[in-house]
Order: structure tokens, then sequence, then C-alpha cells
């Protein structure tokens, strides 16, 4: 069996353009051009929620041919979805997020989606578990 029948070559957008996540022009800059290299077969990515922008990401996306992985995590400028959180409003807040970053990953047909549960509450596990 050659290495190529069980592997699928891609990287993750965002930690190699770390620097282009609070600039919408310039992630999209970059993530076309690694959608465009045709030596990946997935890409890492998240799309930001300014429409004009996301579109063109979405649409690049969805004629590149990759398997597209969706990373839903903090947004710079936002604050982070707690959805283990206790806390009916954050509860609220972190639902309304993933619904607004699940519609972009839904766009561009993402075959997986990565995720955060927020952080760790050891002193009130059990409520966070039942919630």
């Amino acid at each position: 069996m050659h290495w190529r029948d069980i592997l699928t070559i891609g990287l993750n957008h965002h930690l190699l353009y770390c620097d282009r996540s609070a600039d919408p022009e310039a992630h999209c800059e970059s993530l076309l051009r690694i959608l465009a290299d045709q030596r990946l077969e997935a890409v890492d990515l998240w799309i930001p929620d300014r429409p004009d922008i996301a579109e063109r990401e979405i649409q690049a996306c969805l004629k590149s041919g990759k398997q597209i992985i969706y990373n839903v995590g903090s947004r710079q400028g936002k604050p982070s979805p707690v959805p283990a959180s206790l806390d009916p409003d954050e509860q609220a807040y972190a639902i309304a997020f993933y619904l607004d970053e699940l519609s972009r990953a839904n766009a561009v047909r993402a075959v997986k989606i990565v995720t955060n549960s927020g952080p760790d509450n050891p002193a009130q596990r059990a409520e966070a578990l039942a919630a």
C-alpha cells in the first residue's frame, strides 16, 4: 500500500496565516492562494462574517474541489463562545455564534467541523454536562 492511498495532504490556513485573521481582505487573498494550490487536497479554514468576503471565499472553496474542514473557534473582536457555560446568556450567545459559523461551514460543504467546548469548569462539570 502506498501512503497516498491512506493520507490526504492539506494544511491549516488560519494557523499558517494567523497574521491575516484581523484583516478580511488579507485573509481572503491568502485563502484564495491556498485553495488554488493543486498540491493540496484538504484545507482547514474559517470564513469571515463580512458578506462580500464570505461569498468570494465560499465560491473559491466550492470551485477548488478540496475537502474543507471548517474550524469554529474564537474570532477577533468577538467574545469567545462558551457552549458549556451554565449562564443562559452565554449559552444563547454560543448557540447564535455557532449557528452563524455553521451556516458558512454548510455553504462550503465542509466534510468535518473542528470546534471547542470552551474552558474547563471542574467545579461544575456535572451541571455543565447536564446543561
